[in-house]
């Protein structure tokens, strides 16, 4: 089995369970991986379901004083440049209704990275694009022994199956969470170990 199926295989058993992979809204998508910038998952579980009971629209974010959510984003860090990019996303969403969540929308808003447009994207609306991050050049730069940005770029776009594209970026995500991690990985533990450039090198 070549890479993709061995971490496709590996997610169906071990992939995590958050509530913003549940959800076929896109603006919820949107919100947790603003949310999910430089803090961990656990902080994010623990005020995403009550923030979109409470904040479900743009409507309902710019209408609440800013106190009110920095009830919230303060427990996630960052808060005032969350709050910042927040509102930029409902200004710009008022300003293109109907057509949002396209890249070039997205691009317009001011405090949104490649990876957040992207990741919206592809897991809200399911286009075919590469999710680079942490965790995934990691995963990624440790198997193929590639440390160059451009060239984890693209080894990502080459791997990108033309389906289950979805659960692969999901997959990425996870074994570098989980097995490949940053500090300590489990490497007796990974399923591709064997041909694993930096499994060799150790």
């Amino acid at each position: 089995m070549d890479f993709v199926n061995i971490l496709l295989a590996w997610y169906k058993k071990n992939q995590r369970d958050f509530p913003w992979r549940k959800t076929d809204n896109t603006f919820h998508v949107l919100l947790a991986e603003l949310f999910l910038q430089q803090t961990s998952s656990a902080h994010v579980e623990k005020i995403y379901n009550k923030f979109i009971d409470d904040f479900s629209t743009c409507e309902d974010i710019i209408s609440t004083e800013k106190k009110e959510l920095m009830q919230y984003l303060s427990k996630l860090g960052l808060q005032n440049k969350r709050y910042k990019v927040l509102l930029n996303i409902c200004n710009n969403k008022d300003e293109c209704e109907k057509d949002f969540y396209t890249k070039n929308n997205l691009e317009k808003v001011k405090g949104l990275g490649e990876y957040i447009i992207n990741a919206t994207l592809c897991f809200g609306e399911g286009e075919r694009l590469i999710i680079y991050d942490t965790n995934t050049s990691r995963v990624v730069g440790r198997y193929f022994g590639i440390a160059n940005k451009k060239e984890i770029k693209d080894k990502l776009e080459t791997l990108l199956p033309v389906e289950n594209y979805v659960d692969f970026n999901y997959a990425l995500l996870d074994f570098g969470a989980l097995v490949c991690k940053a500090q300590n990985p489990i490497c007796g533990e990974c399923p591709m170990k064997e041909e694993c450039k930096y499994n060799a090198d150790k």
